[in-house]
């Protein structure tokens, strides 16, 4: 199975972020996208780069006012709460988007399960294709 993934990720590194009103290290980072590349490389998957720029389509789902009420909400998951699914629920997960028999597109939001981000996605794509 293919992913895409483009290196200007590597251009999104925020030295900071505001969490709850305190300045903490940014969580989200390159090194994350990195994991999951890893991760799928290492199974087997083709790492792709997008044949087209779809920055111009992000506006029409995503607008500056959306991006600023959700990065400034204080309601967000506190860090410490582990994250609910294991490793192995992402293989039920991947199945059950296959058994809609519907056009899939599967983008990766990671969350905070860092440890096991790569695990996870590949986990997920692997049980969808096998679908």
């Amino acid at each position: 199975m293919s992913a895409f993934s483009a290196p200007e990720h590597a251009l999104h590194a925020p030295a900071f972020e505001i969490f709850r009103g305190d300045r903490v290290p940014c969580f989200e980072s390159p090194r994350r996208v990195e994991v999951v590349l890893a991760e799928l490389v290492a199974r087997g998957h083709e790492i792709r780069r997008p044949a087209s720029d779809s920055r111009a389509l992000l506006a029409q789902v995503h607008t500056p006012t959306a991006w600023a009420a959700t990065a400034s909400s204080t309601t967000r998951p506190s860090r410490s709460r582990a994250c609910a699914l294991t490793t192995s629920d992402y293989l039920a997960l991947g199945a059950r988007l296959a058994r809609l028999k519907v056009p899939t597109v599967l983008v990766l939001e990671g969350g905070y399960a860092a440890a096991e981000l790569g695990a996870n996605a590949a986990n997920v794509l692997e049980a969808f294709a096998d679908a």
